[in-house]
C-alpha cells in the first residue's frame, strides 16, 4: 500500500478556502521527462521530473519489483527531484512507472534499467570536440539533442579491435527522436553512417572493426538536426557483439533452441545453443548476445509457444513438396524470404469444428518484409488470406469446411525479399479469451487510463472488454484496491462492450494509490474463459496508426484523492421509460457549508436510442436540477445502468475555482427500465378546408401503467392552424380535439402530427408519444367532399357520388309533367 497523510484535510468549509487554492490547479499529473531516464542495477540515481501537478507528488509507483523511490523533494508544481534505487539483481529491462500525487496517478513513462555504468550529459571543452569515454567492458552515455545539435565521442582502440555502438531514443519512450550515427577514422576520414536498423527501427545499430590503433570518433545527431530540451538517447559504447536478428525467430518453452545470426557484422559466434527457452509469462525471451564476458546491453526479442517449431527447407518453395509433409497443429512455422519474389509454402491437416488462427510474428521480431499470408485448401482453392493485422505482421483465423490438407502461403506484400526476411508463423487451434481495459477516447493521450476516487465520495470507471471467441456476459472482479476504496464486482452483459462502474472511497479512507490485479471471466455455451487486465499505453506514437513504442502494463492504477465538497445523488427512477416516450429524473446536489457554486452535470452513459441534453446545470446555491430522458421507438426494453457525473462549472462561478477544474464525482447507479410502449393510438382521417373548424377523433388503448390523468398535446400542426391541449383520464378511450383553421393555412398533406400524452406517474413526470406520422390534409374552400354520413371521400369518389346524383336526377319523374 502506498499511502500519504495530506497535511491540510481540504475540507472547503468556506468559498474563501476554495479560493485559496487557485494557485495550484488541480489536474490529473502529467509527466513531460524524467532526467536521466536510465539508471544501473544496485545503484541510486537523482533525477529530475518536469512536467505538472507535482507540487503534491509523494511517491513514484513500479510496475516491476526491485526498483523504488528514496527521497522527493517537489521544487514545484512543474518540477520535482527525486532519488531512485535498484536492487543488485534488478532485471535489465525497461520499466514502467506513474508519479503519485494528491491528485491521484500520473501519466505512464518508463525508466530504462541497465547493467552498464551510466555517464550522464558529459561536459565538453567545446561543441566539436568529442568526449572520451573508457574501452573496458563499454558504456552508456545519456544525452539530449536540441535543435541542430550533435553530440561526439572519442574511444581509443587497438588495431582489429571489434567496437559496437547502439542508440535507444525511441525505446526511451519519449518525443520521436529519430537518430544517425557516424563514426570517423583516427584521420577524421567518415568511415560509416547508420540510420535506422532492422531490429529497433529508427534507432541505429552499427559494428565496426579498427583498421589501425588510435581515437575513433562516434557522432550522434537527429536525422534533420531537429530535436528539443526533452529529445533525450542513450548511446552504449563498447566490444559487446552487435545484436543480429537470429533464425528461428522463436522456439519452444523450457527447452533448449539452437539460433543462428544473421548480421555478417556481428562480432559474436555464427550459431550459438540457449539451454532454456523461458519466458515471464509474455510469450518474449529477451536474448543478449555475449561475447566472453560481454553481454549486448540491448536484447533481441526471441519468441516463445508451447508447441514445437518447423524450420523450412528446400521443399518450402514448392507446394507439391509441402503437401507431402503435412503437420499436425499446433505448430510454429518459420522461414526466411531471400530473394525477390520468394514465396513459401507449409502444409498442415485440419478438420471441420477446429477454429485455427495463423499469425505472422516478423516485424515483432526485427525482419524486413511486409507479410502476406493465404490459405488454399487440398483443391487449390483460397481459403483466405491477410496483409496487415495491429501491424504489418499479418494474422488469419478460419474455420475449415472439410478434413484435409490445407496449403500455407507465405510471402511479402510487395514481392520483396532479402536475407533478413525472417517470418515465425504460429500455427495454433484458437482459445477464447477475454481481456479487460479502459477505452481510450484519443490513442495520443493517457487521459482516463487511471482511477482517482475523492476521498469520502464516488468517481466514475468505464470498463470495456475484449472478447475473442467468446459470446457470453463478462463478470470482472478487482482485487487488492487502496483501503478504504469498494470496487464493485461487475458483469457486463454479452451485447456490450463497456459498462460503466461507480467506485467509493469512505470518509476513513488514507489517500493512497495502489496498483490493482483484475479478473475478468466470461462464457458461452462451448467454454469459459479467465483473462486479466492489459492496457496498452502509446508512447511514441507516429502518422495516422503509425505506433514506434508503446508498452502494456497488467495492472490498473487506482487512488484515493482529496476530497471534494460536494457529492451528487441521481433519483431512482420509480416509473419505467417507454420507447417512443421520456422520463424525467432529478439529480440532488449536497454541498458542503460554504460551498454553493453552479455543477455540471453530464449523463456519460446511456442506453441505445435514448438521448438527453448533453449538460445540466444545478445553479449556484440551488440543491436539484430535473433532467429529461428521451426514448426513441428502436430503444431495447430491458433493464439499463443510468450514471450521473457532475463537476463545479468554473466558468459560470462567481468565485476563483480552478482549482477544482476537470474533478468530477459520480452519483451511484440507478436501474433504467425501458418497457414498450404501454398507449397506442390513431386518429379518424383529418382533413379540413381553409377558414373552417373541425373536431379531431383521437382513440387510444392502453397495455401497462399510464397515469390517471393526462394532459394530450397535439404536435406538429402546420401553421395558422390552432388547438387547445385537452386533459384526459388515462381509463378513457377516446379524445376530442377542436382545430382552428385560418383562412391563410397552407394547403396541402402534412404528415408530421403526434399526439403527446403528459402525466405523473409514480411520483416522476413521463410522457408517450403516440400516433407518430398522423396526415393532415388541408384543402381549398369547396375542394373537400363528404358522404351523407360525414366520411371524407376521395377525388374519385366524390366525382363518382357527384355521377350517381346526376343519375339519379335524370331518372327521376317530373312532377309537372
Amino acid at each position: 500500500m502506498l499511502f500519504r497523510v495530506p497535511i491540510i484535510a481540504i475540507l472547503f468549509a468556506t468559498v474563501l478556502q476554495c479560493a485559496s487554492m487557485s494557485s495550484t490547479c488541480a489536474v490529473e499529473p502529467k509527466i513531460e521527462s524524467l532526467q536521466p531516464g536510465v539508471i544501473s542495477v544496485g545503484e541510486t540515481q537523482t533525477c529530475t521530473i518536469a512536467g505538472e501537478g507535482l507540487a503534491s507528488l509523494y511517491d513514484i509507483v513500479f510496475y516491476s519489483p526491485g526498483i523504488a523511490c528514496e527521497e522527493i523533494v517537489s521544487k514545484s508544481d512543474f518540477e520535482a527531484v527525486v532519488k531512485i534505487r535498484t536492487d543488485q539483481g534488478s532485471p535489465v529491462t525497461t520499466v514502467p512507472f506513474r508519479l503519485l500525487t494528491d491528485d491521484g496517478f500520473s501519466s505512464l513513462r518508463t525508466l530504462r534499467v541497465i547493467d552498464l555504468p551510466v555517464i550522464v550529459e558529459p561536459q565538453r571543452d567545446k561543441k566539436d570536440s568529442p568526449v572520451s569515454v573508457p574501452e573496458s567492458i563499454g558504456v552508456a552515455l545519456y544525452g539530449t539533442l536540441e535543435l541542430g545539435d550533435y553530440d561526439r565521442y572519442a574511444i581509443s582502440l587497438q588495431k582489429q579491435q571489434v567496437c559496437t555502438a547502439i542508440v535507444e531514443a525511441v525505446r526511451l519512450g519519449g518525443p520521436l527522436l529519430d537518430t544517425v550515427l557516424k563514426v570517423y577514422s583516427p584521420s577524421g576520414e567518415l568511415i560509416r553512417t547508420v540510420d535506422d536498423s532492422y531490429l529497433y527501427r529508427q534507432d541505429p545499430v552499427l559494428s565496426f572493426v579498427a583498421k589501425e590503433a588510435g581515437d575513433y570518433v562516434i557522432e550522434i545527431h537527429e536525422t534533420n538536426y531537429g530535436g528539443s530540451a526533452d529529445s533525450n538517447y542513450l548511446l552504449f559504447i563498447g566490444p559487446f557483439p552487435k545484436p543480429s536478428l537470429v533464425f528461428p525467430a522463436g522456439g519452444p518453452a523450457d527447452k533448449m533452441l539452437s539460433v543462428r545470426l544473421l548480421d555478417s557484422e556481428s562480432s559474436g559466434p555464427d550459431s550459438f545453443t540457449i539451454e532454456r527457452l523461458s519466458s515471464d509469462g509474455s510469450h518474449w525471451y529477451p536474448l543478449r548476445l555475449t561475447s566472453g564476458q560481454v553481454s549486448t546491453p540491448t536484447s533481441i526479442p526471441l519468441r516463445v509457444s508451447p508447441f514445437e517449431n518447423v524450420l523450412e527447407s528446400e521443399a518450402c518453395d514448392s507446394i507439391d513438396l509441402a503437401v507431402k509433409l503435412p503437420h499436425s497443429l499446433p505448430i510454429a512455422f518459420n522461414g526466411i524470404l531471400e530473394k525477390s519474389g520468394d514465396v513459401d509454402y507449409f502444409a498442415f491437416i485440419a478438420k471441420p469444428g477446429m477454429l485455427v488462427r495463423l499469425q505472422v510474428f516478423a516485424q515483432a521480431v526485427g525482419s524486413t518484409i511486409d507479410s502476406k499470408i493465404t490459405v488454399l485448401d487440398s483443391q487449390r482453392r483460397i481459403v483466405g488470406t491477410n496483409d496487415d493485422w495491429t501491424s504489418h505482421d499479418s494474422q488469419l483465423d478460419f474455420m475449415p469446411g472439410s478434413e484435409g490438407t490445407y496449403i500455407l502461403c507465405v510471402s511479402d506484400k510487395l514481392n520483396d525479399g532479402n536475407p533478413h526476411g525472417v517470418y515465425r508463423v504460429e500455427a495454433t487451434l484458437l482459445q477464447p479469451a477475454v481481456t479487460v481495459f479502459l477505452p481510450r477516447a484519443d490513442r495520443l493521450s493517457q487521459s482516463g487510463q487511471t482511477i482517482a476516487v475523492p476521498k469520502g465520495n464516488r468517481t466514475l470507471v468505464n470498463l470495456a472488454v475484449q472478447r475473442e471467441h467468446v459470446s457470453g456476459p463478462a463478470t470482472i472482479e478487482v482485487s487488492n484496491p487502496p483501503d478504504g476504496v469498494t470496487f464493485p464486482r461487475v458483469e457486463i452483459p454479452s451485447d456490450c462492450f463497456w459498462y460503466p462502474v461507480v467506485v467509493t472511497a469512505d470518509e476513513s479512507a488514507v489517500i493512497a494509490g495502489e496498483l490493482s490485479s483484475v479478473r475478468v471471466s466470461s462464457s458461452s455455451t462451448s467454454s469459459s474463459v479467465i483473462g486479466g487486465f492489459a492496457q496498452t499505453v502509446d508512447l511514441v506514437a507516429g502518422s495516422a496508426d503509425t505506433l514506434f513504442y508503446g508498452v502494456t502494463v497488467d495492472r490498473l492504477a487506482i487512488a484515493v484523492v482529496d476530497p471534494l465538497p460536494f457529492t451528487i445523488e441521481l433519483e431512482q427512477p420509480q416509473a419505467q421509460l417507454p420507447a417512443g416516450g421520456s422520463v424525467k429524473l432529478k439529480v440532488t446536489a449536497k454541498r458542503a457549508a460554504g460551498f454553493d457554486a453552479p455543477l455540471r452535470v453530464s449523463f456519460p452513459f446511456l442506453p441505445p436510442w435514448v438521448v438527453c441534453e448533453p449538460t445540466l446545470i444545478i445553479p449556484a446555491g440551488k440543491a436539484e436540477a430535473t433532467h429529461e430522458f428521451v426514448a426513441n421507438f428502436e430503444a431495447i426494453p430491458r433493464t439499463w445502468p443510468l450514471v450521473a457525473v457532475a463537476e463545479v462549472d468554473v466558468k459560470e462561478s462567481s468565485t476563483d475555482l480552478i482549482a477544482l477544474q476537470g474533478r468530477q464525482v459520480a452519483s451511484q447507479i440507478v436501474d433504467l427500465t425501458i418497457v414498450s410502449p404501454p398507449i397506442t393510438g390513431e386518429f379518424a382521417p383529418l382533413a379540413v378546408e381553409q377558414g373552417k373548424s373541425f373536431t379531431a377523433e383521437f382513440h387510444f388503448q392502453t397495455n401497462g401503467s399510464v397515469p390517471d390523468e393526462m394532459l394530450i398535446t397535439l404536435e406538429g400542426l402546420p401553421n395558422r392552424v390552432l388547438v387547445e391541449p385537452i386533459t384526459v383520464s388515462g381509463s378513457k378511450k377516446n379524445a376530442q380535439f377542436h382545430l382552428q383553421v385560418a383562412e391563410d393555412a397552407p394547403i396541402g398533406v402534412f404528415d408530421s402530427l403526434q399526439c403527446r400524452m403528459q402525466g405523473t406517474l409514480a411520483g416522476q413526470p413521463v410522457s408517450f408519444v403516440v400516433a407518430v406520422g398522423t396526415k393532415l390534409q388541408i384543402a381549398a374552400p369547396g375542394r373537400l367532399s363528404r358522404s351523407d354520413t360525414g366520411k371524407l371521400l376521395s377525388p374519385l369518389e366524390a366525382l363518382r357520388a357527384t355521377s350517381q346524383k346526376q343519375d339519379a336526377a335524370d331518372v327521376s319523374p317530373n312532377p309537372s309533367q
